[in-house]
């Protein structure tokens, strides 16, 4: 039998959404500037325009920088209308902030930003800085006016003329101090500064940081960037500059000697008796007063200073970071002060102040759904954050949550109504437990985790199962970048309690979608190995991956063969008589982020997933399997309701999986403003059989058909933007598909970014 051929579909605007638009550009052209005095002119921004006489590689780079520090800012706007500035005009002439009106004039409103609001001259000359900064020294700008259509509403160009870029002809290390000196020389393949490169005095100032990061590491713990200079001399002929780092005279001499650790003493700011410390307890060369609710031995390795120890910046930055990890800490302070008594001698005091030992937390939610199922959620948490003394984390959670079908055609639901129940138990140990933690990062907290869950499903027309799941694995960071997570240990037991003749007709025509329901564990282990940049760390270019391998029933199969059990007329081998599943599942998720601008990122994600059977089993464990389409795959198809392969099932009443996953993701992020970004994103995608299925017909991945079987998409979307959380409404149009689908929008609400 034939696949169908797939069909495009490709969705615009309706009529009323163009007049939309059409009406808030032109309120924009009239209301803006409706409230001005007659001598009055709106600023409405200003651009850059370059003109060189000679080729500049980077131009637009240079023009876009300049665009970045362009000041002031005009008055805010959506999608081009300044609605802020339509509230200030729209509540008329209250003069405070006192009444409604008044409220909402000067909270919500915002005035008009005028053209004598802009310090033109002081603008050309930062500009003209900017310019010199990056070695454009002998380059000017001018100034010129300009109205768009609107009359009322002035805009500006600053003409920059770029003249050719001085270069940088010599450079040197001029120190004075010959311990310094050394440290510097041993380093200098590390300089950001090179001969022939342009002159950027933004490299200077991140040399002279450098330089102090690297002493500071030695030891120097008053040294600061400011004791160093450049010495500047420049070429106006040949356009050079020949540089030269020096110490600054007359510094104080202190910033120029090492310092070491004398004492170092951690307390808790709550005991009272804070001044005697009468239960101290010295480990490792460090005071620890915290009382008898934490355990001074299994606190000391949080702390990487010891008595006599050279003081480094890098180990008060770990130090520090290690403490503000630690789930029993509220906060943390770390004292510096030098020693009265003995020269070149530093005191370390570390002040923590605990959580209250035990929390009760209780939430409630609503959970939203592309396959237009929504329904309430409870959940009940009780945490014991010290539980035996070393800063263990102790929690048990109990959570709740149904769901049922907003549509009113339910011959297509995946239910009429269903419920979950889960209860867990999890530890969380601050540090490696079995494992000899010598041969791994000292800077860093590893964890060891144990965890028991058990899972109550009951979907009212189908069935009704229970899961129950013990984990115990290590969890610890490489570096700042990179995240390992070993689980050695991970058991799944699934159980299938209770099934209604109307799921028996749906699954005793597919005997392999029966074998991934029925009764069998899961003993094996699992790897995670997460790469990521940290959130706070500025740059252009970003990117994260994430791979994870699981494995199950490897040993247990192993270990029967070696006893003369084989598998016997199809049936699987057991264990204390329910089959167990045996497989090789492996993950891979490599995303990018790019900043195209200040307030726009290009994101995307690449996805490869591949889980084979093998063994014991024909086919991947329910849990295990993967599934395509919803909020956080691909948008413009309903949860589940992708693949496999070119098989479709419109009136299909269990969610659609496969062992092969491929997916691609795009999607152009653009911030308006403090709390709001709109988001335009394109996805492709699908799922695969590996083995073939002559009822699921053309669900078996062939590499020469595959690409063939992608299910393209594309949305709009927007977030709201929080400290907490990010609020997501995407809304995605079916492209293509190897199934015919239908011309509906999918919307999708969830919390957080899709990836």
């Amino acid at each position: 039998m034939k696949c169908e051929t797939s069909k495009k579909y490709l969705y615009i605007p309706s009529f009323w959404l163009f007049a939309l638009l059409s009406y808030c550009i032109l309120l924009n052209s009239c209301f803006g500037t409706k409230k001005l005095l007659p001598n009055q002119l709106l600023y409405g921004g200003a651009k850059i325009k370059i003109h060189k006489d000679t080729v500049i590689v980077d131009s637009k780079k240079i023009a876009s920088t300049l665009e970045d520090n362009l000041f002031p800012e005009t008055n805010s706007n959506i999608v081009g209308v300044p609605i802020k500035l339509m509230v200030f005009n729209f509540m008329g002439k209250a003069k405070s902030a006192n009444g409604i009106r008044g409220y909402l004039k000067f909270n919500y409103g915002e005035p008009p930003v005028l053209m004598t609001d802009v310090p033109e001259n002081e603008v050309r000359n930062y500009l003209e800085n900017l310019l010199i900064s990056n070695g454009f020294i002998d380059s000017h700008v001018t100034v010129e006016e300009y109205s768009p259509l609107n009359k009322k509403k002035r805009k500006i160009i600053y003409h920059c003329y770029l003249k050719p870029p001085y270069s940088i002809i010599k450079f040197t290390y001029n120190i004075s101090d010959t311990a310094i000196a050394g440290l510097i020389n041993k380093n200098v393949q590390k300089s950001l500064i090179h001969t022939k490169d342009r002159y950027n005095l933004d490299k200077l100032k991140a040399e002279r940081i450098r330089i102090d990061q690297l002493l500071k590491q030695y030891g120097y713990f008053y040294f600061s960037p400011d004791n160093l200079i450049f010495k500047v001399k420049i070429d106006s002929i040949n356009k050079v500059v020949s540089l030269s780092l020096e110490i600054k005279p007359d510094i104080d001499a202190n910033n120029l000697k090492k310092w070491y650790v004398k004492n170092v003493l951690m307390i808790n700011e709550k005991i009272i008796d804070s001044i005697s410390h009468p239960d101290t307890v010295t480990i490792k060369g460090v005071d620890i007063s915290l009382g008898k609710t934490f355990r001074p031995k299994a606190i000391r390795p949080f702390v990487l200073f010891s008595k006599d120890d050279l003081f480094t910046y890098q180990k008060y930055n770990y130090t520090n970071k290690n403490l503000s990890s630690v789930t029993a800490f509220k906060y943390t302070n770390i004292d510096i002060g030098q020693d009265t008594l003995s020269a070149q001698k530093l005191n370390i005091e570390i002040r923590i102040n605990p959580y209250e030992q035990r929390n009760f937390r209780a939430e409630a939610d609503v959970i939203s759904k592309s396959n237009s199922f929504a329904g309430p959620g409870l959940g009940l948490s009780h945490t014991n954050r010290n539980a035996f003394g070393g800063a263990e984390q102790f929690q048990i959670k109990l959570n709740g949550n149904g769901e049922a079908s907003l549509k009113k055609d339910t011959s297509t639901l995946i239910g009429n109504y269903n419920y979950e129940l889960i209860s867990s138990a999890e530890i969380n140990i601050p540090r490696f437990l079995m494992i000899n933690s010598s041969n791994f990062p000292q800077r860093y907290i590893p964890h060891t985790h144990f965890k028991f869950e058990a899972r109550y499903v009951n979907q009212i027309r189908f069935y009704r199962m229970s899961f129950f799941r013990f984990n115990f694995g290590y969890q610890w960071l490489q570096n700042d970048y990179i995240h390992h997570e070993l689980n050695p240990v991970d058991i799944n037991f699934q159980n299938l309690l209770k099934h209604t003749a109307f799921f028996d007709t749906l699954i005793v025509k597919d005997p392999t979608l029966k074998q991934s329901y029925a009764n069998q564990f899961m003993i094996g282990s699992s790897y995670i190995y997460q790469y990521s940049l940290p959130s706070d760390l500025v740059r252009k270019f970003k990117s994260a991956f994430i791979g994870s391998i699981d494995m199950s029933g490897n040993l247990l199969y192993a270990l029967n063969l070696l006893s003369g059990n084989r598998r016997t007329n199809g049936e699987p081998l057991k264990l204390f008589g329910t089959a167990f599943s045996q497989f090789v599942k492996t993950t891979l998720d490599y995303r990018i982020f790019y900043n195209t601008s200040k307030n726009n990122i290009l994101a995307s994600r690449f996805l490869i997933g591949v889980g084979l059977p093998i063994g014991n089993s024909a086919i991947l464990p329910d849990i295990k399997q993967y599934y395509s389409g919803g909020a956080n795959s691909l948008r413009a198809f309903q949860f589940g309701k992708v693949g496999p392969g070119s098989y479709h099932e419109n009136n299909s009443k269990l969610i659609s999986k496969g062992d092969i996953r491929l997916e691609g993701n795009i999607e152009n992020r653009y911030k308006l403003g403090k709390w709001f970004e709109v988001a335009l994103f394109v996805d492709a995608g699908n799922t695969w059989l590996v083995e073939s299925d002559s009822l699921r017909l053309d669900s078996q991945f062939k590499f020469n058909k595959f690409y063939h079987q992608f299910a393209v998409g594309w949305g709009y979307g927007l977030r709201y933007l929080n400290q907490l959380f990010i609020i997501r409404l995407d809304v995605g149009n079916p492209i293509a598909a190897p199934f015919p689908i239908k011309k509906a929008p999918v919307y999708n609400f969830a919390i957080g970014y899709p990836f």
